[in-house]
């Protein structure tokens, strides 16, 4: 059994059943509540059923029971069962690289938990497409592939659109070394390049 008042367990259902252990390298501890992770999602509903060692004698909130989630990433996972829990996770919005974004819809889609979350899905997704304007390739690769997972295909439009925008200015940057003519943007989309 765990300990549900450990002060390295994160408190996400102060009254919650299962102490989720999550991480090889960091380990990190989440107090949840296996009634809310459950009807959130069919893969939890099913890993702490009655059909899984996991599920078997799910204890009390005095009695928390530990399950063992070791090759999940702890950041994502925290992140994920707080939005489950109806909690906020504070200046996530604003501050949330897109990376970490990633990580959740990748645990969101893993965990079959996508509908459960899709009002913070949408919210993190437009705020941090509206909040960065000016992203490198690479996050507006983890924001497509981010909406994707999560189902947003406003999300999805919006980075797919600025990926193909910064890959046509890079392209034409390119041109203009190689070849040392001044290529313009709309020179190089009518080029197909």
């Amino acid at each position: 059994m765990a300990d549900s008042h450990d002060v390295n367990t994160e408190q996400i259902a102060s009254a919650g059943d299962v102490v989720l252990v999550v991480g090889t390298q960091t380990e990190v501890k989440l107090l949840i509540s296996s009634t809310v992770l459950s009807s959130a999602s069919k893969v939890f509903a099913a890993l702490l059923g009655p059909a899984f060692r996991e599920g078997q004698g799910l204890a009390s909130a005095s009695q928390p029971k530990q399950t063992t989630l070791r090759e999940d990433e702890p950041q994502a996972m925290s992140d994920m069962c707080n939005f489950l829990h109806g909690r906020a996770v504070v200046g996530f919005l604003e501050v949330a690289p897109s990376a970490r974004i990633l990580s959740i819809a990748i645990a969101a889609d893993k965990y079959a938990c996508v509908d459960a979350q899709r009002s913070y899905s949408r919210a993190i997704l437009s705020a941090h497409l509206r909040v960065f304007n000016h992203e490198s390739m690479l996050v507006s690769g983890e924001l497509m592939l981010a909406a994707y997972l999560l189902d947003s295909s406003e999300a999805f439009s919006e980075a797919t659109s600025r990926l193909i925008s910064g890959t046509t200015s890079e392209y034409s940057e390119l041109l203009n070394q190689r070849l040392g003519l001044p290529y313009s943007r709309e020179c190089t989309l009518q080029l197909g390049v």
